[in-house]
């Protein structure tokens, strides 16, 4: 596979690398999956526990077409500095050899795919939403809030707090895109059960 050079969001690809798996076992996780059409990119990264979601328009239709997808690894995508005056866009090609290719600001990263497969992200998107109330874990959710700072260029702040439609013990959606991001998106995080022995009230010694 290789395709000429298309525009990536590199702000938006290392904001969804956050969501990638750290474990090495799980060395097919530890990236950002890139699927490809002539209109649109999408990223996906995750963990097993929440994912990420982003849709990237291509204008004038300079996408690849329909290629095969790749796994950006989560190492190449760290090793891209990105400051605040830089631009969000970089060159993004895959080479005659396979090896993915992205330019920015005059330097030039170069590494092969992650040698894996991705899990059908598809399969796990909730098809309904109950709206009932769940409890997740809190790093997870700060992630989420990481993530959106990050992609707007600013400090964490609470109107950047992700925003989470329930979905009972099912797993959620997360609207954490900041408004005015050139991007569409979303997450998808799991619940956890409740522990049985958690305070059901406030404590008797608590009362006056």
């Amino acid at each position: 596979m290789k395709f000429n050079p298309i525009q990536i969001n590199l702000r938006a690809l290392k904001a969804v690398a956050m969501f990638a798996s750290s474990e090495a076992a799980r060395y097919y996780l530890r990236g950002v999956h890139i699927e490809f059409s002539q209109s649109q990119i999408i990223m996906v990264a995750t963990n097993g526990h929440y994912m990420s979601v982003v849709k990237q328009e291509l204008p004038d239709g300079d996408g690849p077409g329909a290629v095969p997808s790749v796994i950006v690894p989560l190492e190449m995508i760290e090793k891209i500095k990105l400051g605040k005056k830089d631009s969000d866009f970089a060159d993004f090609s895959v080479e005659e050899n396979g090896h993915i290719r992205i330019s920015h600001n005059g330097s030039v990263h170069m590494m092969a795919p992650v040698n894996g497969t991705f899990p059908d992200w598809r399969a796990i998107l909730p098809k309904t939403l109950s709206g009932e109330t769940a409890q997740y874990n809190a790093s997870y959710l700060a992630i989420y809030h990481q993530a959106a700072a990050y992609l707007a260029a600013e400090k964490i702040n609470q109107k950047l707090a992700p925003r989470i439609q329930y979905n009972g013990l099912a797993a959620a959606l997360v609207d954490w895109i900041p408004g005015g991001a050139k991007i569409a998106g979303f997450g998808v995080l799991s619940p956890f059960r409740p522990d049985p022995k958690a305070l059901a009230e406030v404590p008797v010694w608590a009362k006056a």
